[in-house]
């Protein structure tokens, strides 16, 4: 039931209509694209606590801690997904130039998996291993879906 009501979300948060009928490809200004960000992070978020059966204050705090996490992680990949889009884009991108971009990507994977270690004690301090471990597994679901989603709306 959650992942269906992940299809009706998403897919009403992205109709033309909310781009301003201007189709999919139109500039988002950044406060819309942050805004739109921090929506997606809250509705994972809400997600993943009616998947490992959370209410009340665990929820709370599960949603408190969980958006600070994501937080961290969007700053860690910011910077490494702004070097990736400049070597796509340059058609004269040296050697040096993809070598960074990858290296980028290594290291912020590696700050990525740092944080998930970090943050895991502090929801082990209010969430039990089977929660923690069905947390791992609603995150995969939700990214699953949200990809498959993705990947429906480029068929059309």
């Amino acid at each position: 039931m959650a992942l269906s009501l992940i299809s009706i979300n998403a897919n009403a948060a992205f109709e033309p209509e909310d781009r301003g009928g201007r189709g999919p490809h139109r500039e988002v200004s950044q406060a819309d694209r942050e805004k739109m960000r921090k929506e997606m992070d809250q509705f994972k978020a809400n997600f993943i606590a009616a998947e490992i059966g959370l209410d009340g204050s665990a929820k709370s705090r599960f949603m408190e801690v969980y958006q600070q996490m994501q937080e961290e992680k969007f700053k860690v990949f910011q910077e490494a997904w702004g070097l990736q889009r400049r070597v796509k884009r340059n058609k004269n991108a040296s050697e040096a130039d993809y070598a960074a971009a990858s290296r980028a990507m290594n290291e912020a994977r590696d700050k990525d998996a740092e944080i998930d270690r970090r943050y895991e004690e502090k929801f082990a301090s209010f969430l039990n291993s089977k929660q923690i471990f069905k947390m791992k597994t609603a995150e995969e679901a939700f990214r699953r879906k949200m990809e498959e989603m993705r990947n429906n709306r480029e068929r059309r």
